[in-house]
């Protein structure tokens, strides 16, 4: 792997964070972080205004209407989406070769989804392990120990 630039992601659906190195084992650099405040909030603060009124089909019956999508699933996809779309950009510049991505499970089945082709063909290896509270060492460590070591 000499000479190629790998990018380790972790993300969770608040925050991701994009480290970097040149070789197996080097340590890792920060690249950027992205916050996603969104992530944090409840389900009653992520729609501000109450669900609109229907009236029944027969009577004179009126009801709230049910949301049809979970507003943390539609924060999570506009998440995704700002992920990939970075991770995209960054890979048309050439600032990465491979790509290892760790990710909470469901980020990470939704990211699965939002990556380019170009993006997917350089992913390395998928966690559905959310190792953002990780510092670059620990990570670095933690690949080292679950990738690094086993190839």
């Amino acid at each position: 792997m000499a000479g190629q630039t790998e990018w380790v992601l972790t993300a969770n659906a608040a925050e991701c964070r994009i480290f970097e190195h040149d070789k197996k084992f080097a340590p890792l650099e920060p690249v950027r972080d992205l916050e996603w405040p969104e992530g944090r909030l409840q389900a009653r603060d992520l729609y501000a205004d109450k669900p609109g009124r229907a009236f029944d089909s027969a009577g004179q019956g009126r009801h709230a209407m049910e949301r049809t999508t979970d507003p943390h699933d539609e924060a999570l996809g506009r998440f995704a989406r700002e992920i990939a779309r970075v991770l995209d950009e960054a890979q048309q510049r050439g600032a990465y070769q491979r790509l290892i991505i760790s990710a909470a499970p469901r980020l990470l089945g939704v990211l699965r989804e939002v990556l380019t082709p170009a993006v997917r063909q350089r992913v390395l290896a998928e966690f559905d392990k959310d190792l953002t509270a990780s510092d670059a060492r620990e990570l670095a460590d933690w690949l080292r120990r679950e990738l690094w070591e086993k190839s």
